[in-house]
């Protein structure tokens, strides 16, 4: 393995222990900051989901997410599949959205990461079940999939 691979695990490894202090202010700006710096897929899919787990998102950051993630969709979905087991990919978003500890914020990533699920029926079911979310932008997400996915 070259050192560009042993910076990439380090940095993945990295990304994961900061799980447990995610939702400080000092973890988050610090993590934005990485985000906005890398440009590379695999560290910025890794600090993605840590930065969707903070309080206090800025519509902006959601903003940036979610048109990084529409660019790069293909990659996105696959990951999502490699993650939670592609014939559970669906079982795995629909847990994700009902557990009571993961902010409701972040459904709208659960959602788009649904759309790689075989079980497209049920998909779109559960897509559906969001277009009139509380959240203004899981609601604009759910909207977005219904009309450009289904």
């Amino acid at each position: 393995m070259d050192m560009v691979g042993k910076n990439i695990k380090l940095s993945k490894l990295s990304i994961s222990l900061l799980k447990k202090f995610d939702k400080r202010p000092e973890v988050q700006v610090f993590m934005l900051k990485k985000w906005y710096e890398f440009d590379d897929f695999e560290n910025r899919m890794e600090l993605m989901w840590r930065i969707l787990d903070g309080d206090d998102l800025d519509d902006k950051i959601n903003q940036d997410i979610y048109s990084y993630i529409i660019k790069n969709e293909g990659k996105f979905i696959n990951k999502c599949k490699q993650w939670y087991g592609e014939k559970v990919l669906l079982k795995a978003c629909k847990s994700r959205l009902s557990d009571n500890s993961i902010s409701r914020k972040k459904d709208w990533i659960y959602l788009y990461a649904a759309i790689g699920a075989s079980e497209k029926e049920e998909v779109l079911t559960l897509i559906s079940s969001y277009i009139n979310s509380e959240d203004d932008f899981v609601r604009e997400v759910a909207n977005y999939l219904i009309a450009t996915k289904f």
